[in-house]
């Protein structure tokens, strides 16, 4: 059975200069304008002691893809990565959740909805410019078969600059 661990990350409204201003954990939103990150451990009886919360920006919430990278690095939204073929590396690409596909699957719908890879203006000529290394032209296709070939390089709200020239 595949287990997916429900994670996800923020970043967080205050913190010190020698903490991490990213946490992870379990999402908790109370009355629309206080966003928290929660964590630590729970009991069937009850929370534990060192159970801590964070309030995060909005914004910075992304959601674990159940993904590592090459190199065992957690994915998740929001996240720049880099595809690593046998002889090229594509351009940033961003970790996004969400509506990515037109076409009718199976069942009649016309929308597929997950974790997906956007190339931004240009994401039809690099998902297709490997061709031969993918079946079709989908661009969670990569997420999901190639994660041994992707490389998580920043984030798009720590290195908006991975991305210029979009």
């Amino acid at each position: 059975m595949y287990e997916y661990e429900m994670i996800v990350r923020g970043r967080r409204i205050r913190y010190e200069a020698f903490e991490n201003k990213w946490v992870k954990g379990y999402y908790v939103c109370l009355r629309e304008n206080k966003h928290l990150i929660i964590t630590g451990e729970a009991t069937f009886n009850g929370f534990k002691e060192n159970i801590v919360s964070y309030e995060i920006v909005p914004e910075t919430f992304g959601r674990y893809t159940g993904l590592l990278d090459k190199d065992g690095n957690k994915i998740f939204e929001g996240d720049i990565i880099e595809i690593h073929f046998d002889t090229s590396i594509t351009k940033p690409l961003v970790v996004k959740y969400g509506v990515y596909s037109d076409i009718d699957d199976y069942w009649g719908n016309n929308y597929t909805v997950g974790f997906y890879l956007d190339g931004g203006k240009s994401q039809q000529n690099i998902l297709s410019c490997q061709i031969a290394e993918m079946p079709f032209n989908d661009p969670s296709f990569l997420l999901y078969k190639r994660n041994n070939r992707l490389k998580v390089i920043g984030n798009i709200y720590d290195n908006p600059e991975l991305l210029e020239g979009e």
